[in-house]
């Protein structure tokens, strides 16, 4: 039950992308905090999202289905469409039940958890030396 409920609540994040997909996209992008600080929501360009609560974290992909609508893929459980409004205050996300949260952006926030991030390439080890 807690797991459907933080994947709803990332979708409802994730739903502020919609409002002009490319340039809302781009000001969506970023580190968000819920106004309790329970959650924090990490929107990666490439349609990634993590969602944060505790000790749990998920990870998925968005899109932007249209002006202020997102969909969050919930893997065999479908896409979960929600609603946002982005304003100079932050960010505000409305599930289908109509339960909006509100989230700010974090200026300075930690790095995306590494399951939402590019894999990085391995280092390439020196050679051995020469035994002569």
């Amino acid at each position: 039950m807690k797991t459907v409920r933080l994947l709803l609540a990332m979708a409802l994040v994730l739903s502020f992308i919609a409002c002009t997909p490319a340039k809302k996209a781009e000001q969506l992008t970023g580190n968000w905090q819920s106004e309790d600080g329970k959650e924090t929501i990490f929107l990666l360009k490439g349609g990634k999202v993590s969602l944060v609560s505790g000790p749990a974290t998920i990870t998925s992909t968005y899109k932007v289905s249209g002006p202020g609508k997102l969909e969050i893929s919930l893997g065999m459980f479908g896409n979960a469409p929600l609603q946002y409004a982005l304003s100079t205050e932050g960010l505000a996300i409305t599930d289908t039940s109509g339960k909006t949260t509100k989230y700010t952006r974090i200026k300075e926030a930690a790095p995306a958890p590494a399951s939402a991030q590019a894999p990085a390439s391995a280092p390439t080890p020196a050679p051995a030396p020469d035994k002569k």
